[in-house]
């Protein structure tokens, strides 16, 4: 599972021909004279092609994937390595509470501890710019498709075909809920791109951005130490032209992002030097991540009585695109739910090194909020750029 895509190619390239070459050593078939093991031979082959473009197209997709939590309080397994929140999922239900149930949402029978731990709002859209987000409630209906298109155009410049494609919108009886975000901030100075190497002891090599003893020393500036006790255990924050934060962590486990972030905080309050020195280095591997769930939890479960005698969740989607170099960043996050109605249907020294090159944790807040918007636990390649 650690082949690159052109590796896998070539990889499949040489077994068919090498396949073919063993057969007709080997006599197993004589392709002139015998059509119908000639046949056999082409069948045997292209289901090898087959088989392997199929592997090669599960390692492809599963590349830059990590595990999204719905709530940041939520807990989360520290085996699936690579764990993800982002506030989009939280202010599509809140609106659902708000405009459609009519309070904290109860299931008839069970509720489950997902919809508890959304229904206590630790994520409110004042924790964003009302620039950075777009949030529509309405009928579904075919026309809300170009509508929500639109918007989402005239506010921030992106075609949302493809998501919206994805939705069907041809449901009677139904609302749609459908949140947008979308940030992109820039350094004020690119950091230095740095030689490649592995990640926690991993075989392959990943690129990295940062800061040497070599670099200019204005780059030093754009740096903030939350705290230092030693070299597996400190927190910065890069700082940002677009009063974005970005708060990068090597922090022992914790069950959740709620707790990690409350450890960093704490721990930064008691740090009394916050300066990037002259002599501290920094490396950071560059990060994508696009990643989707499906809360399927949540749907086609009867819910307990409300103000619009609402009968199911139909629809729960989260997706998110994030991307991190030495230029800056990216974030597009869409969370999206549909429901249908009853009624009508049924420690300091001289140098520190600040490399983040083992498990590590990233936080995007606004730089005037309290609290992060976007919450990732980095612990393997899977969601960086390997260097080839």
């Amino acid at each position: 599972m650690d082949k690159s895509e052109k590796q896998i190619k070539n990889l499949v390239f040489n077994a068919t021909k090498s396949l073919k070459k063993l057969l007709v050593q080997e006599k197993i078939v004589e392709i002139k004279n015998n059509k119908i093991i000639r046949l056999l031979l082409w069948f045997i082959i292209l289901t090898v092609l087959v088989s392997s473009l199929t592997y090669a197209g599960f390692v492809i997709y599963e590349k830059y994937k990590a595990s999204l939590v719905p709530t940041y309080t939520e807990e989360f397994d520290n085996s699936q390595k690579n764990n993800m929140w982002v506030c989009t999922f939280n202010l599509a239900w809140n609106e659902f509470m708000d405009e459609r149930f009519g309070g904290n949402v109860k299931f008839k029978n069970t509720t489950p501890d997902i919809v508890n731990s959304l229904n206590k709002r630790d994520f409110t859209k004042d924790q964003l710019s009302e620039k950075s987000y777009y949030i529509k409630v309405d009928v579904t209906r075919p026309e809300l498709k170009e509508i929500i298109k639109n918007d989402i155009k005239n506010k921030f410049n992106i075609d949302e075909t493809f998501a919206l494609d994805k939705i069907n919108f041809d449901i009677p009886n139904s609302y749609t809920i459908y949140s947008f975000l979308h940030k992109s901030f820039k350094f004020e100075e690119p950091f230095d791109i740095l030689e490649p190497e592995s990640f926690s002891n991993s075989e392959e090599k990943v690129k990295y951005f940062g800061i040497t003893n070599s670099s200019k020393s204005n780059l030093r500036n754009q740096i903030e130490v939350l705290f230092y006790n030693d070299n597996d255990n400190f927190a910065i924050k890069l700082n940002t032209k677009n009063s974005e934060d970005v708060i990068l962590a090597r922090i022992d486990d914790t069950n959740s992002f709620y707790e990690t972030y409350k450890k960093i905080i704490e721990n930064s309050n008691m740090e009394k030097e916050h300066k990037f020195d002259n002599y501290d280095t920094l490396k950071i591997p560059y990060l994508n991540v696009n990643t989707k769930i499906s809360y399927d939890e949540l749907c086609n479960k009867e819910l307990a009585n409300n103000k619009n005698n609402i009968s199911y969740i139909t629809y729960a989607i989260q997706q998110v695109d994030f991307s991190l170099n030495n230029e800056g960043g990216d974030v597009t996050s869409r969370g999206t739910m549909q429901d249908i109605t009853q009624e009508e249907n049924s420690i300091k020294s001289t140098k520190r090194d600040f490399n983040f090159t083992k498990s590590f944790y990233l936080f995007l807040k606004e730089t005037d909020k309290e609290k992060p918007y976007l919450m990732l636990k980095v612990d393997n390649t899977d969601l960086m750029e390997i260097y080839n």
